[in-house]
């Protein structure tokens, strides 16, 4: 199985003191790839970078199955009309990108972000 997810998700798992800690972790199962934006990837390192650790944090994410993934020539077009459509954060229509790209569900904590996926038939609930 294969799904995105974004930035939020990525720093609740990371951040054990976040109040969407437990979700996070249970929304992360054994033999799931997990795709996610460049831009939203280093969304979720800019805390950990701070703290000086950085490059552990991503390596813990990439035990995790999350997998930095491009949308290809045509992501620019794609970006703009779901921005435009939805009208999302571009992070946030980043990650929505990357699930419609691909044909995936998305993960997310954020309900403007969640609703969007939603009307696309794209949406994966987080247990919370």
């Amino acid at each position: 199985m294969t799904i995105a997810v974004d930035a939020g998700v990525l720093i609740a798992l990371l951040d054990p003191d976040d109040a969407h800690h437990p979700a996070a972790v249970e929304a992360f199962a054994v033999g799931t790839r997990y795709l996610v934006h460049p831009v939203n990837l280093a969304e979720a390192l800019v805390n950990p970078e701070r703290a000086g650790v950085g490059v552990e944090a991503f390596e813990d994410l990439q035990r995790f199955g999350v997998i930095p993934t491009s949308l290809g020539p045509n992501g620019p077009l794609l970006l703009a009309r779901i921005r435009a459509k939805h009208r999302l954060r571009m992070p946030d229509a980043c990650a929505l990108a990357l699930a419609v790209g691909n044909d995936i569900r998305l993960i997310t904590f954020d309900k403007q972000l969640a609703s969007a996926a939603s009307t696309r038939g794209l949406y994966e609930p987080v247990p919370v």
